[in-house]
C-alpha cells in the first residue's frame, strides 16, 4: 500500500488499484486497510488498523507535508 498526495504516482499501481481516500469515512478506511494488508481479522488487528487510520487522517489533515503540484 502506498499513500501519497501526488496523483502522478498512481502509475505505479495496477490499473484500477488506486483509490482517492481523502473524503473516506474512517470506518471504510479501516476496512480498506484490513483488506489490502490481508490482516487476519482479530480484535488486536482491528484496533491497530483503527490507530493507523487515525494517524493517517491527522497527517492528511495537517500541513506537515505540502501538496504536490
Amino acid at each position: 500500500m502506498i499513500t501519497t498526495r501526488n496523483p502522478q504516482l498512481s502509475i505505479y499501481a495496477d490499473q484500477g488499484a488506486d483509490a482517492k481516500v481523502a473524503d473516506m469515512d474512517p470506518e471504510d478506511a479501516r476496512c480498506l486497510l484490513m483488506w489490502v494488508s490481508r490482516a487476519k481479522k482479530t480484535d488486536e488487528n482491528e484496533k491497530l488498523a483503527a490507530i493507523i487510520v487515525k494517524v493517517l487522517l491527522i497527517i492528511i489533515s495537517s500541513d506537515v507535508f505540502p501538496q504536490a503540484n
